[in-house]
């Protein structure tokens, strides 16, 4: 097993960052810079050249990381046969999410895996679409789970479930008779946003009735970083929004905000497995997706099939 500061080195080394590596293992930005430098000290030689912006490695850093690399991978290797054999898993599955996935859908799923695989090790970083994909393309999580539109061509991308969207607004909503608003309703009001970043704000951006978006830019009057945020502010009158059905079931049971649909435009958006194009799946990653599949069955989320107005 290498030594921790070895470890450390690691994750520097790939990431080319000490903050991104803090994160990666969970130390603080000066614990790791502590562990470079004591490093750098018993081996006598500098391994990352450093500029006030950036790091790079230096030619013994270079080759110090492929020889580490190296010797990880026979470990790992060795280490996956031995538990083949014996029939067992271990190691640590890493996981972007996307706010509304980490916060409503995931956390059963991940419930069910730690019973089936209780000696596999869990880990899921949180945060906006934007954000998550920054995680899976710095190395950080194994894949992600993410809401809204993805760009193909730098990822390899597996459609998971429907995600509905809908319009929440205060309890004495003037058109809750029915439980729609028309379009042109819907244009006239106030409303309250995610940020620029996050899926459903991307999905909010690209619904379009003909030329014209569903909801005007300039109807934006707030824009917050969480769906329990817009709840709050929507439940005090200060505007409506559009927010993922999976997010409101305690809003629904007590009655503290009205949902509304669109009249004939129901919104979907699609919620994606996003994998490193070209990385090999592990078997862990390979049942954590089933894992999400079967959960997602479970709860009635459907696909794409025979759908229209999906983002």
């Amino acid at each position: 097993m290498l030594d921790f500061k070895y470890k450390v080195f690691l994750s520097a080394g790939r990431l080319l960052s000490f903050s991104k590596a803090a994160k990666e293992i969970s130390l603080t930005q000066p614990a790791v810079s502590f562990q470079i430098r004591h490093l750098e000290e018993e081996l006598g030689t500098r391994l990352f050249l450093r500029y006030p912006n950036r790091i790079e490695l230096s030619p013994v850093g270079e080759m110090l990381l492929k020889e580490l690399e190296q010797m990880e991978g026979y470990a790992e290797q060795a280490h996956q046969r031995v538990m083949k054999k014996l029939d067992k898993f271990w190691g640590t599955v890493e996981i972007g999410a996307s706010t509304t996935v980490g916060d409503y859908f995931l956390p059963p799923v991940l419930a069910d895996f730690k019973t089936e695989y209780d000696e596999v090790g869990l880990k899921v970083l949180v945060g906006n679409t934007n954000e998550v994909l920054g995680y899976l393309a710095d190395g950080l999580v194994d894949f992600a789970i993410v809401e809204g539109p993805v760009k193909t061509r730098q990822w390899e991308v597996q459609a998971a479930f429907l995600d509905e969207l809908v319009i929440i607004a205060p309890r004495d909503f003037y058109c809750m008779g029915d439980g729609y608003i028309t379009k042109k309703q819907l244009a006239g009001q106030p409303f309250i946003s995610r940020e620029p970043g996050s899926g459903t704000r991307a999905v909010i951006d690209s619904i379009k009735d003909g030329e014209k978006l569903l909801v005007p830019k300039s109807n934006i009057v707030l824009e917050l970083g969480s769906n329990t945020a817009i709840k709050r502010v929507v439940e005090s009158g200060l505007g409506i929004s559009i927010v993922s059905k999976m997010t409101i079931a305690r809003e629904v049971a007590n009655k503290s905000l009205s949902v509304i649909r669109v009249k004939d435009f129901p919104i979907y958006r699609q919620i994606s497995f996003v994998f490193n194009r070209g990385v090999e799946k592990t078997d862990l990653v390979t049942k954590m997706v089933k894992l999400c599949e079967q959960r997602a069955r479970e709860v009635g989320l459907e696909n794409a099939e025979g759908k229209n107005n999906v983002y």
